[in-house]
């Protein structure tokens, strides 16, 4: 039984143990969720998309038939070697099935699950901590230093040099997604492809990355945290015009008020927020610093915790099938008018929930 971080997860993926029989690679950054669960796979079966070598099943098929997991892991291949059973799963509800599978001999078949953020308590990232042979590997959106190293490794591979600044840019811009990242770095890759110059200036990167859509959300999210509501409304519209999906709103809101928290403790603390933006480590990507100091400024930390559990709250909700837009709407009203008074007693145009904000599609 083994949860997989740090050093020894790099080296379980160069060198997948055979000792371990089943895998989950589950958290909120779904493209590092199938890098690492393709990076598992190419180590179990020599050709992923060999039909004969490899079993694909997903959430609905499992529910319409609890029974084809156990019998796919006891099936022999055809042509020997080993055979890879690849699930795919959104939520918690079939842990006793798959539990139910791996209490049966397995033969020589691996089982790799693929799933979306589990909580603590969830019972299929438990039966994977817990169970032995089995190895529960974690997919959060990458860190500054895992950013760093994703984006100086690109460079080397690419013979590219960035100014400062233009580095500070993509450490700022990607991460969210490994996947989104990683098509991001392509779009550099094949622009500098035949450059003489092989140096990343700022005005080049911004140009480029920005039309990803990754620019319109990190403006959505930077103007709610300021509290500028009308703003807020007019980015929104835009947003949602360019094709900017909700759920990486969401997202990108969570990681800003995760970041938060130290500052604010920090500004209880007896802290000044330009003080505490100032000194924060990692620093603060200069864009982000004037609604990082206005969200210090307005909030208080016991509203910082309904906001971070209203951004919870609202994923499980889409998840669920309820429509995306309202939800993350209302969400973003509600952290742009958080730590004032009602707009009906500042404005007398009503309550905050009465504003005319695009919530609807």
């Amino acid at each position: 039984m083994v949860k997989l971080t740090g050093s020894a997860l790099s080296r379980a993926l160069r060198h997948w143990p055979e000792r371990w029989r089943a895998a989950l690679v589950f958290g909120p950054d779904e493209g590092l969720v199938r890098e690492r669960a393709e990076t598992i796979a190419r180590q179990i079966v020599p050709d992923v998309q060999d039909a004969f070598h490899v079993t694909r099943l997903d959430e609905d098929r499992l529910k319409s038939d609890p029974a084809i997991l156990s019998d796919e892991l006891q099936a022999l291949s055809m042509f020997g070697g080993r055979r890879l059973v690849w699930l795919r799963l959104q939520a918690d509800a079939l842990a006793a099935t798959v539990a139910a599978a791996l209490e049966r001999p397995a033969g020589d078949s691996f089982l790799l699950i693929e799933s979306g953020n589990l909580g603590p308590r969830a019972r299929l990232r438990s039966l994977f901590e817990k169970g032995e042979e089995l190895a529960a590997i974690p997919c959060y959106a990458d860190s500054e230093r895992d950013l760093a190293a994703l984006i100086d490794g690109w460079l080397r591979e690419q013979n590219l040099a960035a100014d400062p600044e233009a580095r500070a840019y993509l450490l700022a811009e990607l991460g969210r997604d490994r996947a989104v990242s990683r098509q991001e770095l392509e779009k550099l890759a094949l622009f500098f492809a035949d450059a003489r110059d092989r140096r990343l200036d700022l005005a080049t990167v911004e140009a480029l990355i920005g039309e990803s859509g990754a620019a319109d959300v990190q403006d959505v999210v930077r103007t709610a945290l300021a509290g500028d509501p009308d703003a807020l409304e007019r980015r929104w519209t835009s947003a949602l015009a360019g094709g900017v999906q909700p759920i990486a709103v969401l997202r990108v809101l969570a990681q800003q008020l995760i970041r938060l928290k130290p500052l604010m403790q920090a500004c209880a603390s007896g802290g000044r927020p330009a003080e505490v933006v100032a000194r924060a480590r990692p620093p603060i990507f200069f864009r982000d610093q004037p609604a990082v100091r206005a969200a210090l400024a307005r909030l208080p930390l016991r509203e910082w915790g309904d906001l971070l559990a209203a951004v919870v709250d609202a994923e499980a909700a889409i998840k669920h099938g309820r429509p995306a837009v309202p939800l993350v709407g209302r969400l973003l009203i509600q952290v742009a008018t958080a730590g004032r008074p009602p707009l009906s007693s500042a404005r007398g145009d009503g309550c905050s929930g009465s504003r005319s904000f695009p919530l609807l599609p």
